[in-house]
């Protein structure tokens, strides 16, 4: 969508000069070019729907920070401490993840499951909303009872996750959910899990996706989708590992 229309379906035009009214939605940082108009009364629900999607994920937008050269220089570090920091915010983030599952699953989602350790974060939130369970998916030997493994590679190592043998049955439609889609290491690694239960993945959600690392690549026939995309300054970086 153009950049005009995208405006015209907000309900917002271009200011000159300084001086000009700004958006605040939810109290946040305003585009200092921007002014806010009534929405024409002929705009279909359709064009406003699509703009008061728009309108929260620039609110989310908004409430991820960067840190250059952090946890290590040439990093550039996404902080959502903010988003969830603020109510408004992490709520809008909620509903776009939710507005998108309904719309794309019109079969019902069984289970929303998170990984650790920032997908415990918005995964139950997001199961709350859709009115379904949620179950974890940890490091190894954090859980307790029979449990199910499976390894993965790091830049410098192997990592292992884990899930209770009875966490999910045979067969069940479930939905993984993450901050952030770095590599895509710690994703795949949750979409083999889950199918070593005999459950249906239907689809993997993150907040955050860094582009350049290609991690949506390793789901392989899983779908994936995420809010906010970002490319990552330091490609194949030990820090972005995801």
């Amino acid at each position: 969508m153009a950049k005009d229309q995208t405006f015209a379906n907000l309900g917002l035009v271009q200011g000159k000069g300084r001086g000009q009214e700004r958006i605040r939605p939810g109290g946040g940082v305003s585009h200092p070019s921007l002014r806010l108009l009534p929405a024409p009364a002929q705009f279909s629900e359709v064009q406003r729907g699509v703009g008061m999607a728009e309108s929260k994920r620039q609110l989310v937008a908004r409430r991820v920070r960067s840190f250059p050269d952090f946890p290590k220089p040439g990093i550039l570090f996404r902080d959502i401490s903010p988003l969830l920091k603020d109510p408004e915010a992490f709520r809008a983030s909620i509903e776009l993840l939710a507005d998108h599952l309904k719309e794309n699953h019109k079969t019902k989602i069984d289970y929303i499951a998170g990984l650790d350790a920032r997908g415990f974060l918005f995964g139950p939130s997001l199961a709350q909303k859709l009115g379904i369970g949620f179950v974890l998916i940890r490091k190894r030997g954090k859980l307790p009872g029979p449990t199910i493994c499976t390894s993965y590679s790091l830049e410098y190592g192997q990592a292992e996750l884990e899930m209770q043998e009875d966490a999910i049955e045979p067969g069940k439609k479930v939905v993984i959910v993450d901050d952030l889609m770095a590599t895509g290491g710690t994703m795949g690694a949750a979409c083999k899990l889950l199918r070593s239960l005999k459950a249906d993945v239907l689809e993997a959600l993150t907040l955050v996706e860094l582009t350049s690392l290609r991690g949506r690549e390793k789901l392989a026939q899983v779908p994936f989708f995420s809010l906010l995309q970002y490319a990552c300054p330091a490609l194949g970086c030990a820090a972005c590992q995801g």
